[in-house]
């Protein structure tokens, strides 16, 4: 990893904050409706609820969905490497460590969400049954991702408290898995915002590529100031 001159670490900054914001508007096309009331009842399967979530959308949004999810998040990677230059000054193989597992991430992400819309025309033409079928391949994929994204959070809030890095010990509040599980507490007990209500849905539903775009947002300001300046 090379030492990285202003505009380089501006650049990959707004590459990485366009890639977790897209993310989320990708989110949107695929997921989000503005009532989900469906997800409150407690008398059907998961997979029962996300066909339903799935059979109101339409083929254009799942369509919008699917292109920005597999052509946006790979920019996380950009995000990442700057990561990875903020966790060097505690050794190379650990940012490498770091760098690989995210990236590795961030292409299981990609193609899951380019997954959804595959699900989501099954959902639209009302075929329950092959549905349930393909959530046989579908709900692995999603625990990999989650499994990935817990297993980076964790790692990276690990490597800033145990080795030198260019992060204040204090940046471990805005890491991405700190940020999630704050959202999920908001999302649970405040009586304001209900499980019916549409804001609701969007947190949960950004709960990945929100709190990565805050940390990608912090990692930038973090090298942008810390780093020694490239000759």
């Amino acid at each position: 990893m090379t030492v990285l001159t202003r505009p380089q670490i501006i650049l990959l900054g707004f590459l990485a904050l366009t890639g977790a914001a897209g993310g989320m508007i990708a989110d949107v096309f695929s997921l989000w409706i503005p009532e989900p009331e469906i997800l409150s009842r407690t008398d059907q399967h998961i997979t029962v609820h996300f066909y339903d979530l799935l059979a109101q959308k339409t083929s254009s949004n799942l369509w919008l969905g699917s292109i920005l999810g597999i052509l946006l998040l790979p920019l996380h990677m950009c995000g990442f490497y700057l990561m990875a230059v903020a966790l060097r000054p505690g050794g190379k193989l650990r940012a490498s460590l770091f760098f690989a597992l995210a990236s590795f991430t961030a292409a299981i992400g990609s193609g899951f969400h380019g997954s959804i819309a595959f699900v989501g025309e099954t959902a639209l033409a009302g075929e329950l049954d092959l549905f349930l079928q393909q959530m046989d391949l579908f709900i692995p994929w999603w625990w990999m991702l989650t499994s990935g994204f817990i297993i980076i959070s964790i790692l990276l809030i690990m490597l800033i408290l145990t080795s030198p890095t260019l992060y204040p010990k204090s940046c471990i509040l805005w890491t991405p898995g700190i940020t999630a599980f704050i959202l999920s507490i908001i999302v649970l007990t405040v009586n304001a915002v209900t499980q019916e209500n549409g804001v609701t849905w969007f947190l949960m539903i950004c709960g990945i590529n929100l709190p990565l775009w805050i940390f990608h947002a912090v990692t930038t300001w973090v090298v942008f100031r810390k780093q020694p300046l490239a000759e």
